[in-house]
């Protein structure tokens, strides 16, 4: 008998494409900006994306108007990357919900990530975990069919 009770697979770049899911919305963003898309933006967006995250946005002051909601706190915070990186005066909440409704459209499965999920669901419950918006989460499970082998 297996001691293994269930199966948690991280989300991004595990069972989607986040590349590819990232590369669609910055495409959008660009559009939104009428700047011209380059893969070199891009991969420089993709660099400052991951310092962001891992460092810079511990420095951010959210102004007290965001922080009477628990929603908006992290919305600004999430949405202060655009105007860094671009070096704009933008606001930082319509850049993220930009950004956020179009990381819905553009969703890619890794090769083989669904029929591994089928496979593995014959014999495990399946979690996800993820450090994304939930949302999202769920409609990127959607979007690529995996819903039914997920709890």
């Amino acid at each position: 008998m297996s001691k293994i009770k269930c199966l948690i697979i991280d989300l991004d770049d595990t069972i989607i494409d986040d590349t590819e899911n990232h590369r669609g919305a910055f495409k959008h963003i660009l559009e939104y900006l009428q700047i011209t898309y380059q893969e070199e933006l891009f991969q420089k967006w993709l660099e400052f994306n991951s310092y962001y995250w891992n460092e810079y946005f511990k420095s951010i002051k959210v102004p007290s108007k965001y922080l009477k909601s628990g929603e908006t706190k992290p919305e600004y915070l999430r949405g202060m990357r655009f105007p860094l990186f671009f070096k704009r005066n933008l606001n930082p909440i319509a850049m993220q919900k930009e950004f956020k409704e179009r990381l819905r459209k553009n969703i890619v499965a890794l090769p083989g990530a669904v029929e591994t999920l089928r496979e593995l669901s014959q014999d495990y419950p399946i979690y996800i975990s993820t450090n994304g918006d939930s949302k999202v989460a769920k409609e990127k499970i959607r979007r690529i069919g995996a819903e039914e082998f997920i709890i």
